[in-house]
């Protein structure tokens, strides 16, 4: 329970932190959107792009890209920051250092990023790979997340999620569950350093120290170093050379 605890303290620290940076980033960048000419797509200074109606776009760099209407793209984007509070519909691939979702983002291709926070829902066709994310929404990618350090505390649901640490507590908001209730399936492979699952559901957990949390159903297990599972955890095969903790 301490841990559990330890766990959501780091999760909300995080989470504030980059909120509060992001909320000085849009008030400033809708600002210089709004005084530039209305509803619709504003290119500003620098290579900073913002959207505020329903916009077509084909692809581009850009230093800064902030979406709070419609967005349809066809080609790859390529970004230092991608802020979606919208919808951004993309056909392409996606290169941006830092991406944040807190609307809806449809993306039929691969995504590449320094840092990932979802608070809405990002939808992925192709492979997700990062250094960190945090979610409290929804990610779904078709192929893998790979990333250095996970923490959600949303639903992240991948082919494979490959990484140093993974935690990932299944907690949706009921009104994004009610609308990926059917997409939220099971992941073939959760393969890491440091794992935590709570309400996970997947196929294959391999790692050093795995804590296998309330109501998972995992149906392999493979620890290599310490491993917890909770009473309330269904659990088929484990393998590999580790010490039951007891906590």
């Amino acid at each position: 329970m301490n841990e559990n605890r330890e766990s959501k303290k780091e999760f909300k620290e995080a989470r504030t932190a980059a909120k509060v940076e992001r909320k000085v980033q849009r008030k400033n960048m809708k600002k210089r959107g709004k005084g530039a000419g209305g509803i619709g797509s504003v290119e500003l200074h620098e290579g900073s792009y913002y959207v505020e109606g329903i916009t077509n776009i084909f692809g581009g760099e850009f230093k800064e890209m902030y979406i709070e209407g419609i967005c349809n793209n066809k080609g790859a984007i390529k970004a230092e920051k991608l802020d979606v509070e919208g919808i951004f519909n993309c056909e392409g691939a996606i290169e941006a250092d830092d991406f944040y979702c807190a609307g809806t983002a449809n993306i039929n291709g691969d995504v590449r990023s320094k840092s990932m926070n979802v608070e809405g829902i990002a939808d992925i066709k192709g492979k997700l790979e990062t250094t960190s994310i945090i979610c409290e929404g929804v990610i779904h990618v078709a192929e893998e997340v790979s990333a250095d350090s996970i923490k959600a505390r949303g639903a992240l649901v991948a082919r494979e999620i490959v990484g140093d640490e993974v935690k990932i507590f299944s907690e949706v908001r009921r009104g994004l569950l009610f609308i990926w209730r059917k997409k939220l399936g099971v992941i073939d492979l959760i393969e890491a350093t440091q794992i935590e699952l709570h309400r996970v559901r997947a196929k294959v957990v391999s790692g050093q120290n795995i804590r296998i949390g309330p109501k998972c159903e995992i149906e392999k297990v493979d620890c290599s170093g310490t491993l917890f599972i909770d009473p309330t955890a269904r659990v088929g095969e484990i393998t590999g050379t580790h010490e039951r903790a007891l906590s």
